[in-house]
């Protein structure tokens, strides 16, 4: 009885291998093969990524803001007591989860060099409008640069990463020289200055906001004043610093702002002044970065009102919406500065 169980299985088993082969077989009717990818229709997504891990490496959270522009001298102290920068001075930052937000940030830059490396590394062989590929490979090598001029930033001399990368790599590179990262940031921005638009065309296209010829060519100044000071010290890279502003001074596209307060006033967005602003609106408007730029006054911390920025006596600026927040604004001395 035993014997004829097994074999009423071996039985079924065996019709069960034999008749599985037909159902598993699949008719296929499209398949991304060699070649297939990427093709015209997939580097606006790709660009994309790019653009969305900038934002979220750059803006999201305060990350940056935080990180840079806190930590210097532009900023009042009137914070709240619970807030991230009272731990700045032992450089043992946590967000307000109780996470490491410096180690956040590292994280979410690399990423933003990864989506720019696929874009360099696979839109030059698409076949498309050149203007159009020029323009996305501009874009990606200015992202790139532009991230890795605030880790340079922050942490000095980075591991530079300048191609897609595979399980075969080195995926622990060690640091450059400082030096040579800002060599390497210098190369995407000169890059970038030659492929992208100018801001006019920007404006005609409908595309305000996108990266321009100028952007690049502010930034790639930026940097060579970085380098002019401490601790590199290149003096030399002053005169090419003047030479750079001087293509954006002459380009007409630019101009300087009669007052600080314009520069960011709730309605003039996108001004004539900005180089390069990020895009973002939020549910409720405006994400609330224009905040922290808003109008300097000699007293403490006040109130503004939303519509006419003039004071409402009360302690603190509360951002059009928000309630319970006391943000810094500008100290007066920097307005100053730019009158």
């Amino acid at each position: 009885m035993k014997n004829k169980f097994l074999l009423i299985i071996f039985a079924l088993l065996l019709v069960s291998q034999t008749g599985c082969d037909d159902y598993l077989e699949e008719n296929l009717y499209s398949v991304l093969g060699e070649g297939s990818f990427p093709v015209e229709s997939h580097v606006d997504p790709m660009i994309n990524e790019a653009y969305s891990r900038a934002e979220y490496a750059l803006l999201t959270h305060r990350r940056l803001h935080w990180a840079i522009e806190y930590t210097g001298p532009a900023f009042m102290y009137q914070v709240r007591a619970n807030h991230e920068r009272q731990s700045f001075a032992e450089w043992n930052w946590l967000n307000a989860w109780g996470n490491p937000a410096y180690y956040d940030l590292w994280d979410r830059c690399y990423k933003t060099v990864r989506s720019c490396n696929d874009v360099l590394a696979l839109v030059p062989d698409v076949e498309m409008d050149e203007t159009e590929k020029a323009e996305a490979i501009g874009a990606a090598q200015f992202l790139r640069g532009l991230v890795y001029y605030y880790m340079a930033q922050l942490w000095g001399g980075m591991p530079i990463i300048d191609k897609t990368q595979s399980l075969s790599d080195d995926l622990y590179p060690t640091r450059a020289t400082l030096a040579a990262t800002y060599e390497f940031i210098i190369s995407d921005f000169k890059a970038a200055a030659d492929m992208l638009p100018s801001r006019s065309q920007t404006v005609t296209d409908g595309r305000l906001g996108f990266p321009t010829k100028t952007a690049a060519l502010g930034m790639l100044a930026k940097t060579y004043v970085v380098m002019s000071g401490s601790p590199l010290n290149d003096t030399g890279k002053l005169s090419d610093a003047k030479s750079t502003l001087e293509q954006v001074m002459n380009s007409g596209e630019h101009q300087l702002l009669p007052t600080f307060p314009e520069v960011f006033a709730w309605d003039n967005d996108n001004n004539e002044e900005f180089l390069y602003a990020m895009q973002l609106v939020g549910a409720d408007g405006p994400q609330e970065y224009f905040y922290f730029y808003s109008w300097p006054r000699e007293a403490d911390v006040v109130f503004l009102d939303p519509e006419t920025l003039e004071p409402t006596g009360e302690v603190g600026i509360m951002p059009p919406g928000q309630t319970g927040i006391k943000y810094d604004l500008i100290m007066p001395e920097f307005a100053d500065w730019f009158k």
